[in-house]
């Protein structure tokens, strides 16, 4: 019975050693990263670094989260694994909203406010609206793919994406205070705040626009701060 028992247990040790190699094997040659397709960009660094690596060691998600920090210009990324050696990544790229000026140099954003890049002189061309800023800010302070955090910053950037939604080209914003927020286009001006909610400043934006436009009505400057928006002719 001794004996039985001593050999049921080798062959149980067998069997579990032999199925962890199998597994190990499998997981190593097999079920490994080979094929990468991408869409919505041909510009993505750090993809390489998983070629190679196990299917099972390694989750979309980390590898969404590593490719976003790597790669500034990100706006969202998507990854699915398809067994046995197939990742499929979509990208959506940011678009520039704005280029901020700052006090040695300039920084690219997007709506969100994500920096996607820097350099010491300007940056785009004169489609791009030129942001100024009424507080002091430096080129060490910020790295590519940072998202900023000052409210009024953001609020011009969705502002500012917002009218050129509505075919308004602003040429530049002005941040005079956080409450005094300047979208200039060529004859026109908008002037927004962070005193009143930006989802309302939005519909308004829309409503207004749109009736002047429906009415053929030629304006100077809409003031979005107050209860109602304040039309200047």
């Amino acid at each position: 019975m001794n004996v039985i028992k001593a050999h049921s247990r080798k062959l149980t040790f067998f069997i579990v050693f032999l199925v962890v190699f199998l597994s190990l094997y499998l997981y190593s040659t097999v079920f490994v990263i080979r094929k990468v397709v991408i869409t919505g960009t041909t510009d993505l660094k750090g993809v390489s670094r998983f070629y190679g690596q196990s299917f099972f060691f390694v989750s979309s998600n980390e590898i969404e989260s590593e490719l976003y920090q790597s790669n500034s210009r990100i706006k969202s990324i998507s990854v699915q694994k398809s067994l046995p050696d197939k990742l499929a990544i979509t990208v959506t790229n940011n678009r520039p909203v704005a280029e901020l000026v700052i006090a040695d140099g300039t920084l690219l954003l997007s709506t969100e406010g994500r920096i996607i890049s820097k350099q010491r002189k300007k940056i785009t061309s004169e489609k791009i609206p030129l942001l100024t800023y009424y507080q002091l800010l430096y080129f060490n302070q910020y790295s590519s793919g940072e998202i900023l955090e000052s409210k009024d910053i953001l609020a011009s950037l969705v502002f500012a994406d917002e009218l050129s939604n509505r075919g308004i080209q602003v040429e530049s914003i002005d941040i005079q205070n956080e409450n005094m927020i300047l979208l200039r286009e060529k004859e026109r001006e908008f002037v927004f705040g962070v005193g009143k909610k930006t989802a309302a400043q939005l519909v308004e934006v829309g409503f207004v626009v749109e009736q002047m436009s429906i009415q053929g009505k030629k304006y100077k400057r809409i003031d979005f701060r107050f209860e109602k928006p304040v039309i200047s002719y």
